[in-house]
């Protein structure tokens, strides 16, 4: 019923298939439907990588209880998928294969690439193909749309975490935890990512995470090096209006491809087009491995970003590092880095554009006492650093890049040499220190030596003395590192877990005659996989004291019940300036401005408890909260999910979050309530029922929301109910009722409200295994707005055979629009036809044939075999590689779902 009233007759059809079939040692899966892109969900969205059991074009009627799964073979945006595959004759290189569909960019990104690494979800063409020693890897992505970078801090809870745009592209985003050396911007020890589901939760049109964990803000290293954690997100998101697209390869000849000892060379190229904007990176690496432990790792890239309305800019980085085993039982690494200013990869690892690192460091064991010890790095920091995202316009409509700041011209050159002596039960170190520091802005340089040297001596098995002294030579001294005085005591609670009381004497610098005693926890460590402690109290630069402490617990109360609790407190005197930037509190970094992110001082807590030992019922609880001087964070969840009684199931859900980001502490607080009941006989199908309740407070709220003034709020009811019933093989009957109630508050004293319904009823009858009839209606209402849709049909079926169908009805809709005035009618007759091939049309469908060499002679009774077709009066229900469905007026036959394979 168009509005324009252009109700003439028309002729569509629509095709869809899937299958999976051999060609020769090549493996072809393919899936298409004319209709509608494979990803499109129940709600006519289409996504990256559709997630199993959304399609709707069928009657899926889930499993519960036992182990089958349901995987999507054939992800596609668009209507098409294939895939032409084979394991590669050549030993050990992994599959050949070309295909059209969703894809990761997995082969652009080794583990010898860091700054010409690409890791991104797309949809397109990709090829990889291995001649010998010579692999090629060829991708294309089209309509890409927008892509984006955010880094974010954690605050301790699990979210929620708004990133800097909203309507995302579902399936688009790249999430990682990354760790970072505090003070030392770009110094990433470890890079972990994390899986939808499994690992978080998000919202594709708010634009938040919610991770299935609290993220803590630190980390300790096994050095006793305090790293800071960050979250990093890549995604596309929707809005741009232009046709944007993805082009690259990749050209890698390997040496060897030995377990720890593999070796290549290899070249990469990607571009993209945003339309008056564009990016491009090209560049070369390589991996030669010496040995179990040596190994060689050299890359070049260069990156060129056209941008609206500016130049174009450009710049290289470099890197090269070089590791192993120099002779017996000595050990060194050496290291060199650089990115230029205008170098950019949103893709891959965090770095800082515009700094240049290199060293060395070498550690020999001369007997199983002595040890000596050496390094030397220098760093250098140019170009200019980021500034915070505070004002109106920069966090509505963000950009791609940094905001630029102050310029920073800074470097840092540090020598250490030393040896380490255990004299009894003693050990003794002593270490000479060169610092150079040098800021060209300022025009200060300081230069300072140091003599550090310690003694441990053990009192008992647990408990020993520790002094140290950092004696300043020069007639410098370091404003960081000043001459100190250390005495203390070390207690050992566990084998790697020391509690430390320490009196520090510091004299120099900035620093007069201060006199610091401290309790110290250092260390990690996991008790029986359940508990971990770990902490640090530290000077750490002249702006102030700043150290954290943290524990994780779990308890097994029960058989099945299980707690668990975190705790973390950070604490520092203020925001600290490192070499790279001065940092900030702030919601979101912008592409490579990581830097700017400080760590602030705040609590976090969680409380967790769970129940799994009952098959039949299952619950867990948490609570977290978060205070930090820009804002707290509360975050509730329970869940259950239990039988009450054989016929009956229940599922309940409860989350409560607010904005985990600093500077989003007005957001308000987001709750969703959810209670599931089910009916199902497992004796019999004739019933089955389905009731859901929702409740939802500011289910769309966003950082806008409070930017603009937009709402205060809003409340949503929602309530479900649905229905099957077959009293017999002949009657099927579908009722289904629908209500919303929304409340929205647009001011303080402006209360807007709505309710809209839906109701659906179907019945079919089958005269016998040929003919059917069935009538359905549909109701859709708003009362407020004088709105209401109805719509009927019915309809008379006739099988040919139990894969040809063909059908006639006559449809009537009616529209009344008392505000809009858009009521129209219409009506008329419509037929269809349906056709379903398989082995039942056509001889050995759908079928693979066994091969000669796996047949075997059969040693128990025959059954019913593979070829031939179950009737309706079997006792068994066999089940096809792809699906099995069951057809009330025809025998038992398997059927082709594109895109979907279920597997018991």
């Amino acid at each position: 019923m168009p509005i324009d009233g252009k109700n003439g007759y028309e002729i569509d059809a629509r095709a869809q298939a899937f299958g999976i079939t051999s060609i020769g040692d090549w493996l072809l899966t393919g899936a298409f439907n004319s209709a509608r892109p494979l990803n499109e969900n129940c709600n006519g969205e289409t996504s990256l990588f559709k997630a199993s059991g959304s399609d709707c074009d069928y009657n899926n009627y889930p499993t519960y209880g036992d182990n089958s799964t349901t995987d999507v073979t054939a992800p596609s945006t668009d209507n098409l998928f294939v895939r032409l595959e084979r394991t590669s004759p050549v030993p050990g290189a992994g599959s050949d294969y070309f295909m059209w569909g969703d894809y990761h960019t997995d082969e652009l990104s080794r583990p010898s690439q860091l700054f010409t690494a690409t890791s991104r979800s797309l949809h397109g063409f990709k090829g990889n193909y291995n001649l010998g020693n010579l692999q090629l890897t060829a991708v294309y992505g089209n309509n890409t749309e927008g892509f984006q970078r955010d880094t974010l801090v954690p605050d301790g809870t699990s979210g929620f975490y708004f990133l800097s745009r909203r309507s995302l592209v579902s399936g688009s985003e790249q999430v990682f935890l990354e760790l970072e050396e505090l003070n030392r911007p770009g110094t990433v020890w470890k890079r972990e990512r994390l899986n939808q589901g499994v690992d978080y939760q998000i919202d594709y049109d708010r634009g938040t995470l919610k991770f299935q964990r609290p993220i803590l803000r630190t980390d300790l290293d096994d050095q006793g090096r305090i790293l800071v954690r960050r979250i990093v997100a890549t995604y596309q998101f929707e809005g741009e209006n232009v046709d944007t697209d993805v082009i690259g390869g990749r050209v890698q000849y390997t040496f060897s491809r030995d377990l720890d000892r593999q070796s290549w060379i290899g070249a990469t190229y990607l571009r993209e087009d945003r339309g008056s904007q564009g990016f491009e990176l090209y560049g070369a690496d390589a991996l030669v491995s010496f040995g179990t432990d040596s190994r060689l790792v050299a890359e070049y890239a260069h990156s060129k970003n056209s941008l609206d309305f500016a130049e174009a800019v450009s710049g290289n980085a470099y890197r090269v590092e070089l590791e192993g085993t120099l002779f017996k039982k000595i050990h060194g690494r050496a290291y060199w880095k650089r990115a230029d200013v205008g170098f950019s990869n949103n893709a891959t690892t965090s770095f800082v554009p515009g700094q240049t690192r290199y060293g060395a460091e070498v550690k020999a064991d001369i007997t199983d006492k002595t040890k000596l010890r050496a390094s030397y790095d220098h760093e250098d920091n140019f170009g200019v650093a980021p500034r915070p995202l505070d004002a109106f316009g920069e966090l509505i409509q963000p950009g791609f890049t940094p905001l630029l700041g102050n310029p920073v011209n800074n470097s840092l050159t540090t020598i250490t040499a030393g040896i380490q002596q255990q004299i009894g039960k003693a050990d003794v170190a002593v270490d000479y220190v060169h610092r150079d520091r040098t800021d060209r802005l300022t025009n200060r340089q300081f230069s300072s030596d140091q003599l550090r040297s310690s003694l441990i001596v053990p009192l008992t098995k647990t408990l020993k003395i520790r002094a140290q002294n950092d004696l300043t030579l020069s007639s410098e001294t370091d404003p960081i590192y000043p001459s100190r005085t250390s005495v203390g005591l070390d207690w050992q609670v566990h084998p790697s877990v020391v509690v430390s009381l320490n009196n520090t004497y510091l004299n120099g610098g900035q620093f007069k005659d201060d006199l610091i005693t401290s309790l110290d926890i250092t260390g990690q460590h996991t008790f029986s996989t359940d508990t971990t402690l770990r902490g640090q109290l530290s000077m750490f630069d002249d702006l102030g004291m700043a150290g954290y402490f943290g524990i994780e617990q779990g308890i097994t109360l029960a058989p099945g019940l299980r707690a668990d609790f975190s705790y973390e407190h950070v604490f520092s005197s203020s925001l600290k300036q490192t070499a790279a930037s001065q940092q900030f509190a702030q919601p979101y970094a912008l592409g490579s401005g990581a830097s700017a992110l400080g760590l602030t001082s705040g609590d976090s807590f969680s409380v967790g408890l769970a129940y799994t030992d009952n098959p039949d019922f299952q619950a867990s609880a948490r609570f977290e909260y978060s205070d930090t001087p820009q804002g707290s964070n509360m975050v509730v969840t329970a869940n259950a999910l239990g039988r009450i009684t054989r016929d009956w199931t229940v599922l309940m859900r409860y989350n409560q979050a607010s904005a985990s980001n600093p500077g989003l502490a007005g957001l308000g607080t987001s709750r969703d309530v959810k209670v599931g009941v089910a009916y199902r006989n497992p004796e019999s199908d004739k019933l089955n029922a389905l009731l859901r309740y929702e409740y939802r407070q500011n289910p769309a709220t966003v950082p806008d929301t409070i930017i603009l003034g937009s709402g205060t709020g809003s409340e949503d009811h929602l309530l479900l109910a649905e229905a099957i019933y077959a009293p017999n093989w002949r009657w099927e009957l579908y009722g289904k009722f629908g209500l919303r109630h929304s409340k929205t508050h647009l001011a303080q004293d402006l209360v807007g409200t709505s309710t809209i319904s839906l109701t659906q009823l179907r019945a079919t009858y089958r005269l016998d295994y040929h003919w059917d009839l069935s009538g359905e209606v549909r109701w859709i209402r708003q009362g407020s707005a004088g709105f209401n849709e109805v719509g009927a049909s019915a309809e008379v079926g006739y099988y040919l055979n139990p894969n040809l169908r063909l059908a006639a009805g006559y449809a009537f809709g009616d529209v009344s629009d008392r505000d809009l005035g858009n009521a129209r009618s219409a009506s008329g007759p419509y037929f269809g036809l349906t056709l379903k091939l398989d082995n039942n049309l056509f001889k050995d469908f759908g079928f693979q044939k066994t091969p000669e060499q796996q047949k075997q002679k059969p040693t128990t009774v025959a059954t019913q075999t593979e070829k031939t077709p179950a009737t309706a009066a079997d006792l068994s229900l066999k089940l096809s590689p792809v699906q099995a469905t069951y057809s009330p007026v025809a025998p038992i036959s398997s059927s082709s779902q594109p895109g979907q394979v279920s597997q018991g």
